[in-house]
């Protein structure tokens, strides 16, 4: 599996998130918000986008237009709680990257949930980002479906400093999922 660093990833999403921003409410919700809100360099293989309410369709075409694609692959699916997924897939110049977009969290929207206040927006190269905040990102991969993943661990074992976990722990009480964030935090050594 491809992973891409900054170089490849932040101009991609320049282009992207500038148009289809225009358009819909679009949050940064993946491992780019580590690099957006606390200049963490990250590789990743996808980026991650939260649009409660969007066309797959439009936005897909939006993207061909954006990069002059000539054809463009995509993938939509609804999950069984309703969560609208869709992965379009990007060549770039050693492999393809996925732009996925989400219609919620796997704890569902975030429109008036206590995520809604984790929203943020950033300055980058006259692009402002809604983005996730650090310790929003660092409550989500904590209470992933299945359990955290070892590259969250790593990520956030590195970073552990410029978290604010009281917040963290303030969120996982909102929803009820403390067991699983302090779980979370004494894996990375918080």
């Amino acid at each position: 599996m491809y992973k891409f660093g900054v170089d490849v990833w932040l101009p991609l999403l320049r282009m992207i998130y500038s148009i289809i921003s225009s358009e819909y409410s679009v949050i940064i919700i993946g491992s780019q918000v580590l690099y957006l809100t606390l200049k963490v360099s990250v590789d990743t293989k996808n980026i991650d986008l939260l649009i409660e309410d969007y066309n797959p369709v439009k936005i897909a075409d939006k993207i061909s237009d954006i990069l002059k694609l000539e054809e463009i692959r995509y993938e939509v699916f609804r999950t069984r709680d309703g969560n609208l997924v869709t992965h379009i897939y990007i060549p770039v110049s050693r492999g393809v990257i996925s732009l996925e977009i989400m219609s919620r969290t796997h704890l569902g929207k975030i429109s008036f949930t206590p995520l809604a206040e984790e929203i943020t927006s950033v300055n980058i190269e006259d692009v402002i980002y809604m983005t996730l905040t650090p310790e929003a990102y660092a409550f989500l991969q904590a209470t992933r479906p299945g359990g955290y993943r070892d590259i969250d661990v790593e990520r956030f074992k590195r970073i552990r400093e410029k978290i604010n976990w009281d917040r963290v722990i303030r969120l996982a009480e909102s929803y009820g999922l403390l067991n699983q964030v302090v779980k979370f935090m004494r894996e990375i050594g918080v």
